[in-house]
């Protein structure tokens, strides 16, 4: 059994005031003159005995209620099977140019940084790696300027590149605990459903979605006229949603 706060422990000290009171109460006891009192001995025997056992009933009882009402406040709990195994954490977070795109007042990329740096305690050892950075073994202290200007990247992990990096920076120590956290948009490019779980590993995903998710491709660039001052290019796009007309300059330079 474990408990949430066991610092509150401490105050089952404070039993000790009870059973102080309870054996070093003094009593001061008047004498007032009677008769003869032989017939007396035998009860005032068995009612001073009664007496003390009720006094040990009552102690024992504000006893046992201080220490469940301290008990109660610690909250104690029955751990899992893995809750008593070091715990190994690694994070792959996705700078790709996808993540460039808006989630209310700031990019995707922003977001996920800002989510890590809530998240994670700052005595947390991680390890993270982005598309095109590694930060091993790490607190989030030490990276937290890295995060926060950490930039846009054209090169883009697939799902089965990320998973085979992830497990080199997993220890072989049998027993302990292997969490991957995956922070991505997940476009096509990585969310391929051929690695579906890593041994030994519990993968988690968190997906961030666009408030807006445009994707516009060339189909085609040719040359439409030229002159001695001016080139003008023209394109054929795609998109899935609906296009205006636009209008690039573009200045060329002769030899």
């Amino acid at each position: 059994m474990l408990f949430k706060h066991p610092n509150l422990l401490w105050a089952l000290l404070l039993l000790l005031i009870p059973i102080f009171i309870h054996l070093f109460q003094l009593r001061r006891f008047k004498k007032t003159p009677f008769t003869n009192v032989k017939i007396l001995k035998k009860v005032e025997a068995q009612s001073r005995k009664s007496h003390s056992l009720k006094k040990w009933l009552l102690l024992f009882t504000r006893l046992l209620l201080l220490t469940a009402l301290i008990v109660a406040f610690a909250q104690p709990f029955i751990p899992g099977k893995t809750a008593l195994k070091s715990n190994e954490i690694v994070i792959y977070l996705d700078n790709s140019l996808s993540t460039q795109a808006k989630m209310g007042t700031a990019t995707l990329l922003e977001n996920m940084v800002q989510g890590i740096l809530k998240s994670i305690p700052e005595e947390e050892v991680f390890t993270l790696f982005t598309n095109d950075k590694i930060f091993k073994e790490v607190r989030i202290g030490d990276i937290k300027n890295d995060l926060l200007a950490l930039p846009y990247s054209n090169n883009q992990l697939q799902l089965k590149e990320i998973n085979l990096k992830a497990k080199t920076f997993f220890s072989e120590v049998e027993g302990t605990r292997k969490d991957l956290v995956l922070i991505s948009d997940f476009q096509k490019t990585i969310n391929s459903p051929t690695i579906d779980s890593i041994p030994d590993i519990n993968r988690h995903l968190v997906k961030l979605t666009p408030e807006s998710l445009v994707n516009i491709s060339i189909d085609t660039v040719f040359i439409n006229s030229y002159s001695s001052d001016n080139l003008e290019l023209k394109s054929i796009l795609s998109s899935n949603t609906e296009l205006d007309n636009t209008r690039f300059p573009f200045i060329t330079e002769k030899d």
